[in-house]
């Protein structure tokens, strides 16, 4: 019985060991939306569904050891007034060319119908080469500029699969 109590000890911690959270923490700046859609839903002044593309390049971040290079970002967002709530999906592209997926849920503070504040929360679903299989999920806040172009700061934690340890 002591035997079998051992084995399964060292099978937990094994596990454990092998889905171990890794911190991570970025900055990035956002230039003004590449692609711009708005419609004008029509039920009352400033109700707005818009899509928009934003590039945005990193100052900080890096996930196992690999700098992220670069973030293309498509969002989806319902306007109301001065809030405004969406999803969106993007890939970062790493300095060695590897891709992760994203995706996440935003909120929007808008003053005089000019976001202000985006803040919301990223997953990671997947990804290419040494990134192949990570998992991940954090929050994030982003300070718009009149112009458009921002500042994000986000951290998280993600998991690599136990072969790319």
């Amino acid at each position: 019985m002591k035997k079998a109590s051992l084995i399964l000890f060292v099978m937990l911690a094994l596990a454990a060991s092998a889905a171990a959270q890794n911190k991570f923490s970025e900055t990035s700046q956002c230039g003004k939306a590449e692609k711009d859609y708005k419609i004008e839903v029509g039920d009352r002044p400033g109700h707005v569904f818009q899509i928009i593309q934003v590039k945005c390049s990193f100052t900080k971040g890096e996930i196992e050891g690999i700098q992220i290079k670069e973030e293309l970002a498509t969002e989806f967002s319902e306007i109301r007034e001065d809030a405004g709530r969406g999803r969106w999906l993007s890939v970062l592209t790493m300095a060695n060319g590897d891709k992760v997926n994203c995706y996440g849920e935003l909120t929007l503070t808008l003053k005089d119908g000019v976001p202000q504040i985006e803040e919301g929360t990223w997953n990671w679903s997947g990804g290419t080469g040494k990134l192949k299989g990570i998992k991940g999920k954090g929050t994030y806040k982003a300070n718009i500029a009149a112009d458009g172009s921002g500042t994000v700061e986000g951290e998280g934690e993600y998991t690599m699969p136990a072969s790319k340890k």
